[in-house]
């Protein structure tokens, strides 16, 4: 399954219309009625049911629908993590210290370390 297929789904199932999905996504009307009919052959199940040039979406489109809004979700968190990484701003920290700074200045630091924006 591609990328495109499911942007396409979703942009279909949030917007109504293939037309309103093709506004969305910046792409012909015929080609996201080509992107779906694809989805439904790689999945091999109907997601749409067609009458006179319009598409209603099956009780399968909408438990779909949940993955596939997971599935976009989880894509923005690892992009969020990139961005991250590459702003050095997410990893770890080991620090290896005496019982006695543990409790007093090593607790301090951490705070004001925390609280310090980058």
């Amino acid at each position: 399954m591609k990328i495109k297929e499911i942007e396409a789904f979703d942009a279909f199932m949030k917007h109504g219309t293939t037309k309103a999905a093709a506004e969305t996504l910046g792409i012909s009307q015929s080609m996201v009625s080509r992107l779906l009919i694809g989805l439904e052959d790689e999945l091999g199940f109907a997601l749409f049911k067609r009458t006179r040039n319009q598409l209603f979406p099956t009780s399968e489109a909408f438990l779909y629908h949940a993955s596939v809004l997971r599935l976009i979700a989880s894509i923005r968190d690892t992009q969020k993590d990139a961005d991250a990484i590459s702003n050095n701003q997410l990893g770890s920290v080991v620090i290896a210290a005496q019982p006695i700074f543990c409790d007093t200045f090593l607790l301090d630091v951490i705070k004001r370390f925390k609280k310090k924006p980058f």
